[in-house]
């Protein structure tokens, strides 16, 4: 259990620092708002294998957010 829930933290920061807002200093970041989804969808795979009881529940939620806030709509539209 433990591994899992140390596996799934370390995907959260690493996507957190893929994001383009990130201020830390990486080389490498997602492309555009349909990687970074799909970025999200394989970290989610990873938490629901960890039971529900155990499972991170506000990392998702914080992905999404940081995906919303880089790539807003309006931004799209504009």
């Amino acid at each position: 259990m433990n591994e899992l829930l140390h596996l799934t933290s370390l995907a959260h920061l690493g996507f957190k620092k893929m994001m383009p807002n990130d201020r830390g200093i990486e080389m490498l970041r997602f492309s555009g708002e349909e990687q970074a989804l799909d970025g999200t969808s394989a970290v989610e795979k990873l938490e629901r294998a960890i039971p529900e009881k155990h499972r991170p529940s506000q990392h998702s939620a914080n992905r999404q957010a940081l995906i919303r806030h880089w790539w807003p709509a309006a931004r799209k539209t504009a």
